[in-house]
């Protein structure tokens, strides 16, 4: 808890920062990706947004299944944008990674129109075991048996004899029952590549890169969902038709056509086709 209290004092500090120059900007900031289970650890929430928007109201559900306990908050404001902070201590309680999607934020204007949308990038959390597989521990013995009490083996054994004869009793009087029919067979796992195209159908095209990203943690062993997306691409050059178109709407506040969101779908459909092959 020193440490959290540490780096909640460190960020207040941080009032004099300019806020960032962006018309809507939301942005997670996990001060750990490898902690013990339930153990606390730092995590901070901070949006901006310009004045003449209106942004839906902040809920620490959204980043489930992580439990939050809200340590402070503050707002800003420059007179043009606003910056709002949230400082939470963090618990994964879970016995393997925790993931937490991609996190989105929506404003509308003052004036109307239509609404603006950023979203952050998911992240892993890595909850280590609770024992080290190469350092267990001694094993556990026994202690000192209990005293004999013979007489009271002697009375379960009584009792158990009377309770066999009155179950057989009752299965003779009963009548034979039906075999029961046979369960059906399961049915087979679906492949994550049909997982990941089932997702795309209706994504928007920040969705759509999200999908990507959880398909190549997934199938690939790239903690997709935690690298920004020049590392993404460094290992995978393929993804920049999804990945790139993705980072002007989320960064740059760039509204997408229809057309550009159809584009990058069909990148991701095509990549996952091939991954399938």
């Amino acid at each position: 808890m020193r440490r959290i209290a540490l780096l909640a004092l460190l960020a207040a500090c941080g009032g004099g920062m300019p806020i960032p120059e962006t018309d809507l900007l939301l942005r997670i900031d996990p001060g750990a990706f490898e902690v013990e289970p339930g153990e606390p650890f730092p995590l901070t929430v901070t949006r901006v947004w310009k004045k003449d928007l209106v942004p839906a109201e902040w809920s620490g559900k959204e980043l489930a299944p992580l439990a939050l306990r809200l340590l402070g908050e503050s707002r800003r404001d420059d007179g043009t944008r606003v910056e709002e902070t949230f400082r939470y201590a963090a618990h994964a309680f879970s016995l393997g990674d925790v993931v937490v999607r991609g996190v989105k934020l929506a404003a509308r204007p003052k004036d109307g129109g239509a609404e603006r949308k950023v979203a952050a990038t998911g992240f892993r959390i890595r909850v280590k075991p609770v024992l080290d597989p190469e350092s267990p521990g001694p094993p556990e013995l026994p202690g000192d048996p209990p005293p004999s009490r013979a007489w009271m083996w002697w009375g379960s054994g009584a009792l158990a004899l009377l309770a066999a004869a009155v179950l057989l009793l009752a299965l003779r009087r009963r009548p034979h029952a039906t075999a029961p029919a046979p369960a059906a067979p399961e049915a087979p796992p679906v492949p994550p590549h049909e997982r990941a195209l089932e997702r795309l159908r209706g994504a928007s095209l920040e969705e759509a890169a999200d999908v990507i990203r959880a398909f190549v943690a997934e199938t690939r062993g790239i903690r997709a969902l935690e690298m920004t997306t020049e590392e993404v691409l460094r290992a995978i050059p393929r993804l920049a038709p999804v990945l790139r178109p993705a980072d002007l709407v989320k960064f740059a506040a760039k509204e997408p056509t229809p057309r550009e969101r159809d584009e990058v779908v069909a990148a991701a459909e095509a990549f996952l086709e091939e991954a399938a092959r």
